[in-house]
């Protein structure tokens, strides 16, 4: 029954304020809010924006500016620490496993900038065949990748099925989907790659390299059969010919 005025002494089993903004189903041992006919032990109903959000457990109302819990039913469900830290704990501060700051994610404890997971994605990249001085046609070329953190994982598997005019130039590949690391003396990156060999010039690529502070990775060829050799020379475009394929991965920082 609806009440508009509290007082001491014994309740009816069913309680409603204000038809459903608190609602006490004796009956079933529910509490509902925002709702007349809650289903569960506690049951919050709302739909709305989100600084209006079904549950907040925080202070103070601004979400943009404020460390707290919101969750409702229409939007995200927001998890704030402004300006600060968000840890997931299993022994309630003294074991912690997860940590979520302005530097990333950080597992078991650990507080420094340097180890924090600041992205993981997953895509395609687009792989662009540079030949100079020749036309290539037909074919496919495609890429994928996952980057986490700072290291890129890519694969791609290209063909064409025509290539016509005079080489000027080496062969390579564009459209890697993040720039590598600049020269810091130890981190360029390179790779053995497969191919269809008959189906190349005079010289088949057996490596593939990307250059410091790049999105383009360049093809070589070892110098010499001696596996203690580990000259290489880039490959020339003239090399490309119709139905010449390349499957190569790889890993790059950025």
């Amino acid at each position: 029954m609806p009440i508009s005025t509290l007082q001491s002494g014994s309740f009816p089993s069913n309680v409603a304020i204000d038809t459903d903004t608190l609602v006490v189903d004796g009956a079933n041992n529910r509490v509902g809010i925002g709702t007349a006919s809650p289903t569960q032990l506690v049951d919050i109903a709302h739909s709305g924006s989100q600084v209006a959000g079904a549950v907040r457990i925080g202070d103070p109302s601004s979400i943009s500016s404020n460390t707290g819990i919101y969750m409702r039913t229409t939007g995200l469900a927001t998890i704030g620490a402004a300006g600060g830290t968000i840890v997931f704990d299993t022994n309630f501060g003294s074991s912690e496993k997860v940590r979520i700051d302005s530097d990333g994610l950080k597992f078991n404890g650990d507080t420094a900038a340097a180890n924090a997971l600041d992205d993981y994605e997953e895509g395609e990249w687009n792989p662009v065949v540079n030949a100079p001085g020749r036309t290539l046609t037909g074919g496919a070329q495609k890429g994928w990748y996952t980057k986490i953190g700072n290291m890129v994982f890519f694969k791609a598997s290209i063909y064409h099925t025509g290539a016509s005019g005079t080489s000027t130039g080496n062969l390579s590949i564009s459209g890697l989907p993040f720039t590598s690391a600049a020269y810091d003396g130890d981190n360029i990156a390179s790779g053995a790659m497969g191919t269809n060999d008959n189906a190349w010039g005079a010289i088949t690529p057996t490596h593939w390299r990307v250059g410091w502070a790049s999105t383009t990775i360049s093809l070589h060829t070892k110098d010499s059969s001696d596996a203690r050799d580990s000259s290489q020379s880039e490959v020339d475009a003239s090399n490309y010919v119709g139905y010449a394929t390349m499957r190569f991965t790889g890993m790059y920082w950025v």
